[in-house]
């Protein structure tokens, strides 16, 4: 949770910000959240204010939910006394975005389904357990970055994409359904398993990409692929960039769909 302005002795927690008594608040929303879900003072500086900075965090609280509920009730006490609230995912960006709402306790795969090829994933599991768990049963999943510690949500909510996007598309592509807790505390979910879905509007797009400006993601229902049985990598070298160009559709031409990745170094 990312409170007004700048946060540095603890003992400004008793004071009133903007006529609010944040003592009495942080109580409250130690009583929403379960167990370790509010952290605050030594333990808030003890985390680096993002993977680039390493000085100590200076949000007056972290709010770690482990239920959609919870984050519900949460947000809704944030919203109703205008307290400011920002997401972080797995801390791998590099645009110094995140501060202090961490969904890091809500961290598993409820479901998975080789059939369908679909999974239910909590916003907090990290993409490396995700191609793990789709491995294990002969499944891809379609995006794939250096940062195997980004978790699922933040993936969401930045519309994340690498070089698999000429065969799989970016993280849009990913998703049938998700869940999302908007600022109020509203559960908003479309988590419907179907490829065929023309039911109304198409809430879920609003929010990926919205980099948790309209929503908090909770959960997702994330579409998986069939394990590749066979992968070949090419090293080619062009003398001009338009060569570059042309190189790509020669391939995209001959390889098809088949072609997942297509990088310039």
């Amino acid at each position: 949770m990312l409170w007004h302005h700048p946060v540095q002795p603890d003992d400004l927690c008793v004071k009133l910000i903007g006529g609010i008594n944040m003592q009495a608040l942080l109580v409250n929303l130690e009583a929403i959240l379960a167990g370790s879900g509010l952290i605050r003072g030594e333990q808030v500086r003890q985390r680096a204010s993002s993977w680039l900075d390493s000085s100590p965090n200076q949000a007056l609280a972290i709010m770690r939910p482990s239920t959609t509920e919870e984050l519900s009730k949460a947000l809704q006490i944030c919203n109703d006394n205008h307290i400011s609230v920002v997401a972080m995912g797995g801390m791998t960006g590099l645009v110094n975005g995140a501060k202090a709402l961490s969904l890091e306790r809500m961290n598993k795969i409820l479901e998975l389904d080789p059939i369908q090829k679909t999974a239910v994933v909590e916003a907090g599991v990290a993409l490396q357990m995700l191609h793990e768990s789709a491995l294990e049963h002969d499944c891809h999943f379609a995006v794939d970055l250096g940062a195997g510690t980004t978790t699922i949500g933040g993936m969401v909510s930045t519309n994340a994409g690498r070089t698999e996007v000429l065969r799989f598309g970016m993280m849009r592509e990913q998703i049938l359904g998700l869940e999302v807790v908007l600022a109020d505390g509203k559960i908003l979910s479309s988590m419907r398993p179907l490829l065929k879905n023309n039911t109304g509007y198409d809430l879920k797009q609003l929010f990926i990409g919205a980099e948790g400006t309209l929503g908090i993601v909770t959960k997702a229902l994330v579409r998986l692929r069939p394990k590749s049985l066979t992968n070949s990598c090419a090293l080619l070298a062009v003398e001009s960039y338009p060569q570059v160009l042309n190189l790509l559709a020669h391939l995209q031409q001959k390889a098809g769909q088949s072609l997942a990745t297509f990088e310039v170094i």
